[in-house]
């Protein structure tokens, strides 16, 4: 066997001008995963064997090749979006060392982009020399030449945005299975030409967009309404067209660390190895709902042909791996907007605030983390003095803060009436308590509906509480909103946001007090507040505990008939200020301060949104 420090490393330098600008080519040239397979790589998957490992942040993953298989030690990728990205692997067999790739983009002005591939390669001898000269050098740089020039045709304004298709060949009974869900969905109230294209993404698009179908991706891909499309989603598994399933995202690298069928099935709490974190799960965050395609119509097996690229993690601009001793100056264009700094293995990170008018140039010390609790400050050129003053090898990394929004978080979907509707008991496992975040919460109520029974008798009012109950279920879907439940003539329903909450009163208010000729007008009260909260299981449903809910039920209480009482956090609200300036020719609004029931020695200001005319709805 040949020395491979003996054989010559060969470097191969390539360069293509493309029309569109490095922003515009980057989610498509730095999504490794799909380059690897359209260059015709194999998937690769963790690796079978020990792998001999130099770095602690590495991991040991595995190809299958016609001829068997080969293993490697992949370092994690480096990359400043949207310039560079790089990556390392030491082969553990097989005629290759190692091989390292460095893709820059680089804005030109005769071109949009020049794109430059450079690739080392240690071969293990002097055949691997060879055989290495013929895959890479003549063959891999035509394929790469091609597919470069492919994604530069696709890039535009919606870069990385386009459907790949895959004619996938349906037997007879999956063809027919995928007619007849289509047919039910069709049948259903909803728009006619989202259907078409849902069910044309399930019988022809890639691994890729169907593993798993996100409804937000689709909704952006499609410029369609999120919640139209998160509703067509949830209705298609009904008609058979798909499955959904629960998936525990890890909240770094936002990957999928659980995926189960059933809510109750998600753990409370799971870890993320590359990530060396161990995290809970978060409704709000962490835990998402997605679809497959009906098994019955396609078996979808995601394929990964590269774990660790730049767009695997597309909330990331900076990812650099720091050694022991090493100085290292690096240059980032960024968004305004809130950052997070972290090292692998630390849980919370460093908040960093990125604004035009701050310094550019930063001193970080890897070894410090986990860093004190206090912000850092950016500018939107920032140029980074990264050191590693300590003895290990570190990863660091710089996030958006903001959630990705291409993923359906489950406090979405709670809050989604369509979603109580069809999927009455999917709840949580008994006991558990999970964070679901920032909610609002509605609570309503009729006005002397005793004084109706007694007036009307029994069977008419009850017939005129259950139309209420109605026109509340249908009032608050239109504003994106869902009913939690129903006590006595009360009902409790959540909102992702306030401004759907007032709205629902203010529609549900007029309708009940202008009344009809089957109904006498009927008066409402309710409070509103917004607040973090817990999600828990309650009479096999799921509900919301906490302060949040105790503080919108006191509201409610001390309302009167037309009227809704604010908190103070729903009325600090911009959407909230610019609807009650809309409500001023028809509603007084009121401030003062209470004590609720519960929080006394807690004065709280509160807000009153009364309609005017009161004499109009009495019974």
């Amino acid at each position: 066997m040949d020395d491979p420090m003996t054989v010559p490393v060969l470097k191969y330098r390539w360069t293509w001008e493309l029309a569109p600008s490095p922003e515009a080519l980057w989610p498509l040239v730095a999504n490794t995963d799909r380059f690897n397979r359209d260059v015709g790589l194999p998937a690769v998957g963790p690796a079978r064997r020990e792998v001999p490992r130099t770095s602690p942040l590495s991991r040991a993953l595995r190809a299958r090749l016609p001829v068997g298989g080969i293993e490697w030690e992949e370092h994690p990728f480096e990359w400043v979006r949207p310039e560079r990205f790089a990556v390392t692997r030491r082969f553990a067999g097989g005629p290759l060392a190692f091989m390292t790739v460095d893709v820059r983009l680089r804005a030109s002005l005769a071109h949009g982009t020049l794109l430059s591939y450079a690739v080392d390669i240690q071969p293990r001898s002097w055949l691997g020399r060879v055989v290495a000269q013929a895959q890479v050098g003549v063959l891999m740089r035509r394929r790469f030449g091609d597919v470069f020039r492919r994604y530069a045709q696709t890039a535009n304004a919606t870069a990385g945005q386009s459907e790949p298709r895959q004619e996938a060949l349906l037997s007879w009974r999956a063809r027919a299975h995928l007619e007849e869900a289509g047919r039910k969905l069709r049948a259903l109230r909803l728009d006619p030409g989202l259907v078409n294209l849902l069910v044309d993404v399930v019988a022809g698009s890639d691994e890729e967009l169907l593993s798993p179908l996100r409804p937000y991706v689709l909704a952006a891909r499609w410029a369609a309404c999120r919640r139209d499309v998160l509703e067509l989603c949830l209705h298609a598994t009904r008609t058979g067209l798909v499955v959904l399933e629960w998936q525990l995202l890890c909240p770094h690298c936002r990957g999928a660390q659980e995926a189960r069928p059933a809510l109750a099935e998600i753990p409370a709490r799971a870890r993320c190895e590359p990530c060396a974190i161990d995290f809970s799960a978060r409704l709000d965050q962490s835990v998402e709902l997605v679809f497959r395609p009906h098994p019955a119509i396609r078996n979808v097996a995601r394929r990964y042909y590269c774990v660790g690229g730049p767009e695997l993690t597309p909330h990331v601009v900076l990812q650099q791996i720091l050694r022991p001793g090493e100085h290292r100056a690096e240059r980032a264009v960024l968004l305004p907007g809130t950052y997070r700094l972290r090292v692998r293995g630390d849980q919370d990170g460093r908040l960093v605030q990125v604004s035009e008018n701050a310094r550019t140039r930063t001193v970080i010390d890897v070894a410090g983390a986990p860093w004190e609790a206090v912000d850092l400050t950016l500018g939107t050129v920032a140029e980074l003095a990264l050191t590693n003053s300590g003895t290990r090898e570190e990863l660091l990394v710089l996030e958006r803060a903001a959630w990705s929004d291409g993923v359906t978080p489950a406090a979405d979907v709670f809050a989604l009436q369509t979603f109580r509707d069809l999927f009455s008991r999917e709840a949580l496992r008994e006991n558990q308590r999970v964070e679901v975040g920032t909610q609002t919460l509605l609570f309503t109520d009729l006005c002397d509906s005793t004084r109706l029974y007694c007036r009307v008798g029994d069977a008419p009012a009850f017939g005129f509480v259950m139309r209420h109950f109605q026109i509340l279920h249908d009032v608050i879907a239109r504003n994106d909103g869902a009913i939690v439940k129903t006590m006595g003539d009360a009902v409790m329903a959540v909102f992702r946001h306030p401004l759907g909450a007032l709205r629902t009163f203010v529609e549900a208010d007029r309708l009940l007090a202008r009344g009809d000729a089957d109904a006498p007008p009927l008066g409402l009260k309710a409070g509103i507040h917004e607040g973090p909260c817990i999600a828990v299981t309650l009479n096999e449903r799921l509900d919301y505990f906490g302060s949040t809910v105790n503080i919108a039920a006191r509201l409610q209480g001390l309302a009167q008939s037309g009227e809704v009482a604010l908190s103070e956090d729903v009325f600090a609200n911009a959407e909230i200020g610019g609807l009650l300036r809309d409500l001023a020719g028809t509603h007084d609004i009121e401030s003062g301060e209470a004590e609720l029931k519960g929080f006394e020695g807690q004065a709280r200001r509160i807000w009153r949104v009364r309609r005017r005319q009161q004499a109009a709805i009495a019974l």
